[in-house]
């Protein structure tokens, strides 16, 4: 037995209007992300740029920021929001909210290379786990 196919003009409508259906979806989802990865960036663009925060990356980034005197001052409240920030943007890129690019060829890509190498920034972790470690917090 052959089965014969058969298109009325309200079949291929129809399969026209479902085409048209998922394109404009799709192409509207696309824009949605774009908007929120610009939102993302211009958020964390405003937090990096907040007085102190971007006072104590200019330390890190002259390399004049010592770790052991910001200890217990508004310097290391700066330095943990900044840190802070920097832990946002890793999740959202580990979790492909945004990608590298997003990030490459910005201030604040340039910053997460430069605290990433900073050797005052390593002590300062290095002390954090040390202290995290006495008080029992496996974090």
């Amino acid at each position: 037995m052959e089965y014969k196919w058969e298109l009325s003009l309200g079949d291929i409508l129809t399969l026209f209007s479902i085409i048209i259906t998922w394109l404009i979806y799709y192409n509207s989802a696309k824009s949605d992300r774009k908007l929120q990865k610009a939102s993302f960036m211009r958020e964390y663009s405003t937090q990096f740029y907040e007085k102190n925060t971007c006072s104590v990356f200019c330390e890190i980034d002259y390399e004049t920021f010592d770790s052991e005197k910001c200890l217990k001052t508004e310097k290391e409240t700066a330095l943990l929001q900044l840190l802070d920030l920097l832990n946002n943007i890793g999740f959202n890129y580990a979790n492909k909210i945004i990608a590298i690019n997003d990030i490459d060829k910005t201030t604040i890509g340039y910053a997460l290379v430069r605290i990433y190498n900073n050797k005052e920034i390593t002590k300062y972790l290095a002390h954090i786990d040390k202290n995290d470690s006495n008080l029992h917090l496996n974090i």
